[in-house]
C-alpha cells in the first residue's frame, strides 16, 4: 500500500515540477487553442479546457458564446 502511494505522488509531482501538464506542454496546449479559436474550430477549443472549466459550462453552451462573440466582434489572424 505504501509503494503504492508513493508511486501516485511520483505521478502527480514530476510532471507537476516539472512544468508539464497532463495535456502536455502548456505552450503547445496554448498555443493549439488558440489557433483552434482563430479557425472558428470551438468544439475542439472546448476539449482543451480543463475539466473544471467544463463542469461550470456545456461545449454547447461554449460553442454558441465563442459564436456569438465572433459575430460581434470578429478576430482576424
Amino acid at each position: 500500500m505504501q509503494s503504492f502511494l508513493i508511486l501516485i505522488l511520483l505521478k502527480g509531482l514530476i510532471p507537476v515540477s516539472l512544468g508539464i501538464s497532463p495535456l502536455g506542454d502548456p505552450k503547445v496546449v496554448v498555443d493549439e487553442y488558440y489557433t483552434d479559436i482563430l479557425n472558428a474550430n470551438y468544439k475542439v477549443a472546448y476539449e482543451s479546457l480543463l475539466d473544471r472549466d467544463k463542469g461550470k459550462v456545456t461545449k454547447e453552451e461554449y460553442v454558441y458564446y465563442m459564436e456569438l462573440a465572433e459575430e460581434i466582434s470578429p478576430l482576424k489572424n
